[in-house]
This record gives C-alpha cells, sequence and structure tokens, in this order.
C-alpha cells in the first residue's frame, strides 16, 4: 500500500484550486458615506456586479428573475446586458418538444394512420350496403 505521493498531490490540486478562485486587488472600492448595509437576506441586492480593477470601474446590474439575468459586457466589461435564464430555455424547450409530439400524435390518430377505427369500416360498407349485421338465412 504504496500512498506516499497522494497526500501532496492533493495539496497540489487545492492549493491550485484556491488561488484560481481569489481575487486580488490592491484596495477595496469605498462605499458612499450614506450607504446603509442590509442586516437581512429581505433588503439585500442580488444584483450581478461588474468589476474592472483596471480601470476601476464597478457596475452593479439590476436583479434578474426566473427569465432573465444581467451578464457584464461592454468594452471594458463593466456594463450590463440581459439575457434569457438558462433554465428557462431548457423548460421551454422541452415544452414545445412536448407539445409538438402532441399535435403530430393528434394528427396521426385524427387520419387514422396510426390505431385506426375499426367502427369506420363498418360504416363505409354499410353505407355501400355490403355488409350486413344479420346473416342471410338459407332455406331449402
Amino acid at each position: 500500500m504504496a500512498t506516499h505521493g497522494r497526500p501532496q498531490l492533493r495539496a497540489l490540486v487545492a492549493a491550485s484550486v484556491v488561488s484560481l478562485c481569489a481575487a486580488v486587488w490592491d484596495q477595496l472600492p469605498e462605499l458612499p458615506p450614506d450607504y446603509v448595509k442590509p442586516t437581512t437576506f429581505k433588503e439585500k441586492h442580488w444584483g450581478q456586479w461588474c468589476r474592472n480593477f483596471t480601470t476601476a470601474r464597478h457596475t452593479q446590474c439590476p436583479q434578474g428573475s426566473f427569465f432573465h439575468w444581467y451578464t457584464c459586457c461592454g468594452a471594458d466589461n463593466t456594463e450590463c446586458c440581459i439575457g434569457i435564464q438558462t433554465t428557462f430555455i431548457v423548460i421551454f424547450f422541452w415544452f414545445s418538444v412536448i407539445a409538438l409530439f402532441c399535435c403530430i400524435w393528434g394528427l396521426l390518430l385524427h387520419y387514422d394512420l396510426i390505431y385506426p377505427r375499426k367502427d369506420t369500416r363498418k360504416a363505409k360498407q354499410l353505407e355501400q350496403g355490403e355488409y350486413s349485421p344479420v346473416p342471410p338465412r338459407v332455406c331449402c
């Protein structure tokens, strides 16, 4: 059971992930003097922040919803652009596929292309006089 290299490898991978996730800047942006910090989750503004530390420009986008969200765009990546939520796109796509399938299935059933109705053949035979529900009697 040779596990000499695994703890070091795990530590190296963990350090790499942590270093990629960390944002480093010299100084935090100053808050306005009349800024009131939220004390509850209902008061917190959940909008996307678009930050560019090179130009020292920071913009907070409006809060998104189930249908849309905001992403950072523009020349310096500090402007807010609206986009449609991926979850909404996936749900809308699958509802559309199911609705299209139901429409096609309904048309195939309506025109007797699948599961034909047996009564329609008998009705056509009755109209043409080819079908008699009572068998004829044979005499003598």
